[in-house]
């Protein structure tokens, strides 16, 4: 007997504890069994948890992958531990998107499967079905034909409101809770062990009944917390029933955002914070449908394409003389501000660049009389160079990070070089992506200064109009 086991909504890198083959054919997440697997099948994410519950990313190795950053510097350093992403393909396009995707670092065990099942249904409402269930029970609340909804169907493609608001509900107090540092994911099974055990999940069950169900099985010092976070997110998904069960992965991304996060822990919510928490729940589901139509549109996507294209040009030695309230180096070969418009960068299907950018620097080291440039790749650098004439032109590197020229710092992020044999040689440029941008923007005297914060995020984007404004919170 072959069984497949398909965990909610095909998580990739998601991975059993069970030897597993690949079945050709079905997308990653989905995984083939000759025969049934020993009971529990444990459905576990492989996505690299920091002990304070944040997880970093970064673009290696032409895939996107996790790691924990012992050194907090943003970077992939010499002998930090590096591992896959697991994520919840939102997007359908079967790769992470930063906009549109969300981390996944769940854990759940399945430990019922129905009789002659040729598909296991790997989701979290399913791992709440103890192995002696009796197919008539209600579990936890939530009612027998929910569960087998959960175990027949799955949440993503049942029409049971019920089952589908759980598994949102369920996921989302899962993936907070590691995010916000209040469980590990090795807690996830018996905090999911004590809700089937109660019955929190009944229509009539209070926010309140669920969390303290799930503050149950978490150690004490992390009870209080998760008590107001629960009650509070389930207080908000109550108040939102469409837009989580159109697209529940909308409370999610609403529960693991840090911008929430001391909300959410209030010891109550008032009414303005249930307004402000469901709009963002409702905004969170639009943009879901949004993001899936325009990958259906887009096709199969290449990843580093898909990095490349929100790369931003940022000139970090002027940032540094705006920051330190110096003035601006008129002799500066390599000046961007004031000078430099339109930027923007995107991989072709053959394999080269194409950069956009009007102005100096880029009129001396790519000519006069053009502003779009093809950028051909060069194996043997692993880099795109397009040098026109000697010792002039640019270099574009995709890498975790590089060093600034006369220090030992490294910065996060990709880096331009470009090169004038008039001027001495090369001088290397940040190319980073919004979210890098709006980190460098929230640190040092930017952080603390909001008029200069605003002047320096507008002279960026003023140097990379050819792409949209980076807004930062």
């Amino acid at each position: 007997m072959n069984v497949k086991v398909q965990d909610r909504n095909g998580v990739p890198g998601s991975q059993t504890a069970n030897p597993i083959l690949n079945e050709s054919g079905l997308p990653t997440g989905r995984y083939r069994f000759e025969s049934l697997p020993a009971l529990p099948i444990k459905i576990t994410s492989q996505t690299l948890v920091a002990t304070d519950g944040t997880v970093k990313i970064a673009f290696s190795g032409g895939q996107w992958v996790s790691y924990i950053d012992t050194n907090v510097n943003n970077l992939i350093d010499p002998g930090e531990a590096v591992g896959p992403l697991s994520f919840q393909d939102l997007d359908g396009n079967g790769l992470f998107t930063q906009t549109a995707d969300v981390i996944y670092t769940g854990r759940f065990n399945v430990s019922y499967v129905p009789p002659n099942a040729g598909v296991v249904q790997a989701n979290i409402v399913a791992s709440l079905v103890p192995a002696n269930w009796n197919g008539t029970s209600s579990i936890g609340g939530l009612s027998a034909a929910a569960v087998s909804e959960a175990l027949n169907t799955g949440p993503e493609k049942s029409t049971n409101v019920q089952l589908k608001k759980t598994a949102a509900l369920l996921t989302a107090i899962s993936e907070a809770l590691i995010s916000n540092n209040l469980a590990a994911a090795t807690d996830l099974p018996a905090v999911l062990t004590r809700v089937s055990e109660s019955s929190a999940l009944s229509s009539t069950a209070t926010p309140s009944q669920l969390a303290a169900a799930v503050a149950q099985a978490l150690p004490p010092a992390q009870q209080a917390d998760a008590t107001r976070f629960v009650t509070n997110l389930k207080t908000v998904a109550d108040s939102v029933p469409t837009a989580v069960t159109s697209n529940f992965e909308s409370l999610i991304k609403v529960a693991i955002n840090p911008d929430n996060t001391s909300t959410l822990k209030k010891t109550s919510l008032n009414s303005s914070d249930v307004t402000t928490l469901s709009t963002l729940v409702s905004s969170a589901a639009s943009q879901i449908t949004e993001d899936k139509k325009q990958a259906a549109a887009a096709g199969p996507v290449d990843p580093e394409a898909a990095v490349i294209s929100a790369l931003r040009l940022v000139p970090w030695h002027e940032l540094a003389r705006l920051e330190n309230s110096l003035p601006q180096d008129t002799t500066d070969p390599f000046r961007t501000i004031g000078r430099t418009t339109g930027f923007a960068l995107s991989k072709n299907s053959s394999g080269s660049l194409s950069l956009k950018a009007s102005g100096s620097p880029f009129t001396e080291a790519l000519g006069a009389g053009t502003t779009t440039f093809t950028i051909p790749f060069v194996s043997t650098g692993a880099n795109w160079q397009l040098f026109p004439s000697t010792n002039t032109g640019v270099v574009v590197d995709i890498k975790s990070g590089f060093q600034l020229p006369g220090t030992t710092t490294y910065v996060p992020g990709a880096m331009l070089r470009v090169c004038q044999a008039n001027s001495g040689g090369c001088w290397p440029f940040m190319l980073a992506s919004p979210a890098q941008v709006c980190s460098l923007m929230n640190s040092g005297t930017f952080k603390t200064n909001a008029a200069l914060r605003a002047d320096a995020l507008s002279k960026i984007n003023a140097v990379n109009s050819g792409l949209a404004p980076v807004a930062c919170p």
